[in-house]
């Protein structure tokens, strides 16, 4: 599978978007802090909980400076990487059926009219594995880099302190000292049985260390309950002469889209 990248454009062509983005989320403390005001009822949302929050040494509520960039950063990162996640898993759903069939099967065990709950999404075992193994495969971020806190060594190369390290999930989830068939869609890779066969720095969909991703927990749960959302009620197969190319910027997305065929299960 060959992926294809591009150089990400000026920072300066992206200012207009991230103004209209950040007046937005101005507006949005803006109306909560007038209903707020008003004495009217709040949602139990992101939102309403961080403008509860106080700081555990001072006592002090954050500023509207820091929950509005803690929404900016949410929102920005938090939807983008989890929307690609889920497409590049449809498209496998639609190139595997018995997947497809097995997470149906799991999404149907949950009572028709409303949404899994937090214990029947931990019970979705082939549902986490088929997640699992997309990302592994179609990684949300497919490159990052970190900047060495002090010397050190990489082979044969000498790395000094400062200097910027790339580090490309593409190539780790598919490189074949670390994986047996790595070019294949295996979810059994990450069955219990066989999770802790896999080293834990052979899989990066979320990053490691002290910058992993702060949101990995509810990016799974998002994930897994849109997948059992549209899994017991469509059927997504990709639709005919479509030609699919992993398109790599900040994130891993598909080249032109992705085109598919949707049935409902009724």
């Amino acid at each position: 599978m060959r992926i294809i990248s591009q150089q990400i454009p000026d920072a300066l062509s992206s200012k207009p978007a991230q103004k209209i983005f950040r007046e937005e989320v101005r507006r949005l403390l803006a109306r909560r802090r007038a209903r707020i005001a008003a004495g009217a009822a709040l949602p139990d949302d992101l939102v309403t909980r961080l403008m509860n929050a106080r700081d555990p040494e001072t006592g002090e509520p954050l500023s509207d400076v820091v929950i509005h960039d803690n929404l900016v950063t949410f929102i920005g990162a938090g939807h983008e990487t989890t929307a690609n996640a889920l497409t590049w898993t449809l498209f496998l759903l639609g190139e595997f059926p018995e997947a497809e069939a097995r997470m149906a099967a799991e999404a149907k065990r949950v009572p028709a009219g409303r949404a899994p709950g937090e214990g029947e999404l931990a019970g979705m075992a082939g549902t986490r594995m088929i997640l699992e193994e997309s990302m592994r495969l179609y990684p949300p971020v497919p490159f990052m880099s970190r900047q060495a806190v002090g010397p050190d060594r990489l082979g044969d190369a000498q790395v000094v302190r400062g200097t910027r390290v790339i580090i490309a999930p593409w190539v780790l989830h598919r490189h074949r000292k670390l994986w047996a068939d790595p070019d294949l869609f295996r979810p059994q890779r990450f069955a219990p049985e066989n999770r802790g066969k896999i080293s834990r720095f052979a899989y990066l969909p979320f990053g490691a260390g002290a910058r992993i991703c702060v949101g990995m927990g509810f990016a799974m749960q998002e994930a897994l309950l849109a997948l059992a959302m549209i899994a017991r009620r469509f059927r997504v197969m990709l639709a005919d002469n479509a030609e699919v190319f992993p398109f790599a910027r900040m994130t891993l997305r598909p080249l032109n889209g992705l085109p598919m065929r949707i049935a409902s299960r009724q």
